[in-house]
């Protein structure tokens, strides 16, 4: 798992509050919430997913924290499920005996995060649920969390969390205001090299996208481009 940024995570603070609001307020006898994180490429949703998952998740969900990558798919996504059966389950078989005995991975992680302590919590994180196939019906979010519904299930998509279920609640994210962007651009390097003004037109010409800040800010901080060279 890449690290947190600590300090350095600007920007999504209230965004951040927002998932954690989200997805612990649930009433006493409901089910566990589902949330996905939506909006376009470049806008940071995993990097917020991956903060709440450093942030909250040891102190929030002792049950258990899992973290799926949604793009592999077919036959690759059975050896994801058993590793993750295994950290629950240590007894289980490797995958090849685990194949073997024909057993199934998707029933039996199923079966196993039913399982675990309702009061402990669990965080199960799907990240980059793919956009259906054209012409193709869209997936629930039992396709790559089998224990959806179960569990906490943060996922990260691009506009169609109506898509996963009924019971999954979108949280959309935007471009950053002018502010948190210029923050984020400056973070670890000079700002007064340049000023406020400059540093707002080099965001804005980026679309204050947070992918893009954080490139920006990483090459400068890296001392492959100056703020002056930038500007």
């Amino acid at each position: 798992m890449p690290p947190s940024l600590d300090e350095g995570f600007k920007g999504r603070a209230d965004d951040l509050w927002r998932l954690h609001h989200e997805l612990s307020t649930v009433a006493a006898g409901d089910a566990p919430r589902s949330v996905a994180i939506e909006g376009g490429g470049g806008f940071g949703k995993t990097r917020l997913a991956l903060e709440y998952f450093h942030r909250f998740g040891p102190a929030w969900y002792q049950g258990g924290l899992f973290w799926l990558d949604a793009n592999i798919g077919g036959e690759e996504i059975e050896p994801r499920f058993h590793e993750i059966l295994r950290a629950i389950k240590p007894d289980t078989p490797d995958l090849k005996a685990f194949r073997e005995s024909q057993r199934d991975a998707r029933k039996d992680l199923a079966a196993a995060l039913q399982q675990l302590p309702g009061e402990a919590g669990a965080l199960f994180v799907v990240d980059n649920i793919p956009e259906p196939e054209l012409g193709g019906p869209p997936k629930g979010l039992e396709e790559w969390c089998p224990g959806a519904g179960m569990v906490t299930v943060l996922s990260t998509s691009r506009k169609i969390a109506s898509s996963q279920g009924a019971n999954v609640h979108p949280l959309n994210l935007d471009v950053l205001p002018p502010e948190p962007a210029v923050d984020l651009l400056t973070y670890g390097n000079q700002r007064s090299a340049l000023g406020y003004e400059d540093w707002r037109s080099i965001a804005e010409w980026v679309g204050r996208l947070l992918l893009a800040l954080e490139l920006l800010q990483s090459a400068m901080q890296a001392g492959a481009i100056s703020p002056h060279e930038l500007f």
